[in-house]
């Protein structure tokens, strides 16, 4: 296993999109192979900076962990109160783990430990997001080779 603690694995700093879903890596970005696992110490993820999600402004941040050529994994904080219109990810699986807080997804209500799964090419939308905010671990996982 490789540590990615800013020695040993290509850390490059710019701005990106994969596919539809949105998500523009702008931190620290993986150019590796998938065959090493990755583990990032928390000093790094800490020292990672949100970014704003286009569609929703500040009231949604985005913070970029790993990209590779088949997923894109990070964390989606959300402002109280937070809405963003119906989209779909015509490309890419949308896995989401609710660290903190709640919201409805896709019109379920979620909570802090609830594991959410959009298939691809499915209309959804995070509304409703509670006093406290909402944090989300996700992934989007894409076709290989997209």
């Amino acid at each position: 296993m490789s540590t990615i603690d800013g020695t040993g694995t290509q850390l490059d700093s710019g701005s990106d999109v994969v596919g539809s879903h949105g998500v523009a890596v702008t931190d620290a970005e993986v150019r590796s192979g998938n065959s090493v696992p990755h583990a990032l110490d928390a000093a790094l993820v800490e020292s990672l900076s949100w970014q704003p999600l286009a569609r929703l402004g500040r009231a949604a941040e985005v913070k970029t962990l790993l990209r590779t050529p088949d997923s894109v994994a990070g964390l989606l904080r959300l402002e109280p109160g937070a809405s963003e219109n119906t989209h779909v990810h015509a490309d890419a699986h949308h896995h989401g783990w609710v660290l903190r807080g709640e919201a409805t997804v896709a019109g379920t209500e979620v909570t802090a430990g609830s594991y959410f799964h959009i298939p691809a090419g499915v209309r959804h939308a995070v509304t409703d997001v509670g006093a406290d905010g909402c944090e989300i671990f996700f992934v989007y996982q894409f076709p290989s080779g997209s």
